[in-house]
């Protein structure tokens, strides 16, 4: 059977036609596939999409939906932690009252050679450097 395209016989048809039926030649003719379909059974039944484009259940091509944001994870924060990076006591960014912070733990009591500062909440050095 010979398919017409542009007037001339094809094996058959090329993306993106598909072989129809001219009703007023009793013929089959190559028909373009709607805009959005690359390739297609009928004008508007898709086979398959433009890229960013995926097959509804329906045939037809729609737009690749956003995909669904992972909401954040939650961190269970040291019970000695106010705030944290990390579930361990030693990832605390910030003590509650009363605690102060030291490389990322908190202390009741700053160990030696420092001391707690209310104002800042950590431990700072009992003698400050005196070259900064």
């Amino acid at each position: 059977p010979c398919t017409l395209y542009n007037g001339l016989c094809v094996g058959e048809c090329t993306v993106p036609f598909f072989s129809s039926n001219a009703t007023e030649t009793n013929s089959l003719v190559c028909s373009a596939c709607s805009s959005n379909c690359v390739t297609c059974r009928t004008e508007n039944e898709c086979l398959s999409c433009k890229q960013n484009e995926t097959l509804a259940d329906n045939k037809t091509c729609v737009p690749v939906p956003p995909p669904t944001p992972t909401p954040p994870t939650t961190i269970i924060c040291h019970a000695s932690c106010q705030t944290c990076n990390g579930e361990s006591a030693s990832n605390c960014t910030s003590c509650p009252t009363a605690r102060y912070l030291l490389n990322g733990a908190c202390y009741a009591k700053c160990p030696l050679p420092y001391v707690g500062s209310e104002k800042t909440g950590q431990c700072q050095p009992i003698c400050p450097d005196p070259s900064k």
